[in-house]
């Protein structure tokens, strides 16, 4: 199931063959500009260095087959940015933009035996596959991405600066493994998306269940959330201000 696209709506007719190669990008002297080679990518790592570079112009070679994004290479790309990146900002709003697709879709436990035959290397769609497009790339996320504030609230969903856990991503899945108590009893595993409000001065607000898999198991995530210390807030323009965000919550037993 594909929850984000990428785009090239108007397609560079140069000839790839005839540009001058250069370090993981070939020039293109026609629109004097470098032209990232995607083509020998799988499609976590494309869409790991969409979404790392968002805000940028991205010029590239692109096969149909990477043009599709599932939920498990969205999984992969927030990983592997929430393990690599120095920028919390960034990790913030991946982990935003990432909660946020997932929770909108119908299904989001994956079948292994279902992923298993969409395989996420090269082998896609092998040599009957048209040839690669080059060009302008658009990540297409749907409604998902909002640059202005929400009209009713008042919050960003993504300002430029990202609200961030004092400590940054790794110091706030370390509070959740401490404070977090699965109830006795159960024997389920799954996720709870929950959302909030980072106000201006970093308390948390509006705490309530996106999706969740179960009563017990919801109001257990939306204490942990309760319980966090006051977050640095999101920044607009150079001022602070209330920002939503959404925060996964992963319960899995333990073997």
């Amino acid at each position: 199931m594909s929850i984000l696209k990428a785009n090239i709506p108007s397609p560079c007719h140069e000839d790839w063959d005839k540009m001058k190669p250069a370090a993981q990008s070939r020039y293109c002297q026609a629109c004097r500009k470098h032209v990232r080679d995607f083509s020998q990518m799988d499609r976590p790592q494309t869409l790991t260095y969409l979404l790392t570079n968002k805000g940028e112009k991205t010029c590239g070679l692109l096969r149909k087959s990477q043009m599709n994004f599932t939920v498990e290479d969205l999984e992969s790309a927030v990983s592997r940015i929430g393990k690599t990146s120095t920028n919390k900002s960034v990790a913030f709003y991946l982990l935003t933009l990432g909660s946020l697709l997932l929770a909108g879709c119908s299904d989001i436990q994956i079948d292994p035996r279902e992923s298993s035959q969409e395989d996420t290397t090269m082998g896609l769609e092998e040599e009957t596959e048209m040839p690669p497009l080059v060009g302008d790339i658009i990540l297409d996320s749907g409604n998902y991405i909002e640059t202005e504030p929400n009209d009713e609230t008042g919050c960003f969903v993504t300002p430029e600066k990202m609200p961030e856990y004092p400590g940054g991503p790794e110091a706030m899945i370390k509070f959740m493994e401490e404070h977090l108590r699965y109830p006795i009893g159960l024997a389920i595993e799954g996720r709870s998306f929950i959302s909030f409000t980072v106000q201006t001065d970093g308390t948390l607000t509006d705490i309530k269940v996106l999706k969740g898999f179960g009563e017990n198991v919801d109001a257990g995530a939306v204490e942990v959330i309760r319980q966090m210390p006051a977050w640095i807030p999101g920044e607009e323009a150079g001022r602070k201000v209330p920002a939503s965000m959404v925060v996964p919550i992963h319960y899995k037993l333990t073997k």
